[in-house]
């Protein structure tokens, strides 16, 4: 599991972080992706089955997951 990055992009380019932060962005990409195809394959009209959050976290952990 690739690591959260939380700050800006400015940020990450102060503290000489720039590819920790385009690497996180990246698995938020994926993790959206991920959470869209959930929706879109399981979603009934009412609700979501808990599998779609417990993948996810397997999947992109917790904070990833609430973060996206």
């Amino acid at each position: 599991m690739k690591p959260l990055y939380k700050f800006s992009f400015s940020e990450a380019k102060r503290n000489n972080e720039v590819e920790e932060f385009r690497e996180s962005l990246r698995e938020n990409i994926r993790c959206r992706d991920f959470l869209d195809n959930e929706i879109v394959e399981k979603f009934d009209g009412m609700r979501l089955p808990d599998e779609c959050a417990e993948n996810s976290i397997k999947e992109f952990g917790y904070d990833r997951t609430i973060y996206t």
